[in-house]
């Protein structure tokens, strides 16, 4: 800060030491240091006579350290200085946490290092930083100030484990593991909506790594494999467009806030799919669907009307009207499939077909023994 004045001026000068410069705060006058004491979040008051010319110069460094939420001091974002710091990570990844033994998130933020040449941009150990569930990355967790992330994925908000307690997390997913365990027997036919083969095909993993699907898939903790319950093997076919979702659960809270990988289909549309049968048996189709209680365009879920018919090469088993259905959990709907579409025939089409409404959540389909 540089005066300009006329003459000299007696002039009490007030400077705001922000909270978050807690070392190596300096304030001069002319170049002399100025031993005023003073502590974060207060104030500095210059009193002197000053002429035209003199300067104030101040430096604080943008000290690396954790703002935590205040109901939950384990769960917070890190920053340098004020700027928050936002994690590169992969599209559709929502899984961010810290492993630490040590409950201060800001010492973990101090074992940022900074990256030669570029201010503000830091790489955080990926045994600490953790952005994936199963391992974590090969490289190093690559930082920059949030307001450079105008495009690509990131992650802000961290949660905090103990090693130990972050071996836990999976266990998150025995409930589902185990539902999906004691269906096996009686399931003919699976097909997980949304899920299929990575475009890349990296390594045989799916396209939704970041969901509660792909974990357990590319896991290998579900009875079945990839190949035999993605789309693609059950020649899914989408009669207009049909958009994955990432359900958010509210019941259960996976790590990272993983989602569940579902389908949506719009008013009037229908998607398409095969699935195998068993000659002359009693079977049924199942329907699992995440019923979202969450607002749409501004309008309750109360309001909407929502429903599908359910085919069977092209016959109609019945139509599921969701009125008056819980909201915010998985609803099973399930109809026999009549013997004669399914007499000396291996493989029948499956159709879900909306009236009215989006159908939200679509997220798996099953033909049971009875």
């Amino acid at each position: 800060m540089v005066f300009t004045c006329k003459q000299p001026t007696p002039l009490t000068l007030n400077l705001r030491r922000p909270w978050w410069a807690t070392e190596g705060y300096e304030l001069s006058v002319n170049g002399e240091p100025q031993a005023i004491a003073s502590n974060p979040g207060s104030f500095i008051q210059l009193k002197r006579t000053w002429k035209n010319g003199d300067i104030v110069e101040v430096k604080m460094p943008l000290g690396l350290h954790e703002e935590g939420f205040k109901d939950d001091p384990k769960r917070g974002a890190l920053l340098a200085g004020p700027v928050v710091l936002a994690a590169v990570t992969e599209a559709g990844n929502h899984f961010s946490a810290i492993v630490s033994d040590d409950p201060d998130l800001s010492k973990a933020a101090q074992r940022l290092q900074p990256v030669p040449g570029k201010p503000l941009e830091f790489t955080g150990s990926p045994e600490v930083f953790r952005t994936h569930l199963e391992k974590p990355k090969a490289e190093p967790v690559y930082f920059k100030p949030l307001f450079r992330m105008v495009n690509g994925a990131y992650a802000v908000y961290w949660d905090q484990f103990s090693p130990a307690d972050f071996a836990k997390l999976s266990e998150a997913f025995e409930p589902e593991i185990k539902r999906h365990q004691e269906l096996e027997s009686k399931t003919v036919d699976l097909v997980l909506f949304g899920v299929n083969e990575n475009d890349a095909n990296k390594a045989g993993l799916s396209n939704a790594p970041f969901t509660v699907q792909g974990i357990l898939v590319d896991g290998g903790k579900l009875p079945r494999t990839l190949k035999q319950v993605s789309e693609k093997s059950h020649h899914l076919t989408i009669d207009k467009d049909a958009p994955t979702y990432s359900a958010f659960p509210r019941s259960t809270r996976y790590p990272g806030d993983l989602p569940y990988r579902t389908r949506n289909i719009q008013p009037g549309n229908s998607v398409s799919y095969e699935m195998e049968v068993l000659p002359g048996q009693d079977q049924q189709l199942q329907v699992r669907l995440w019923h979202d209680g969450s607002n749409q365009h501004g309008r309750s879920p109360k309001e909407l009307k929502r429903g599908f018919e359910i085919l069977v090469n092209n016959q109609s088993l019945g139509y599921c009207d969701l009125q008056g259905q819980p909201f915010d959990q998985f609803i099973d709907v399930i109809y026999p499939i009549p013997q004669d579409l399914i007499k000396e025939q291996q493989k029948v089409t499956a159709t879900l077909k909306t009236l009215t409404g989006t159908l939200r959540g679509l997220y798996e389909s099953r033909v049971l023994k009875k």
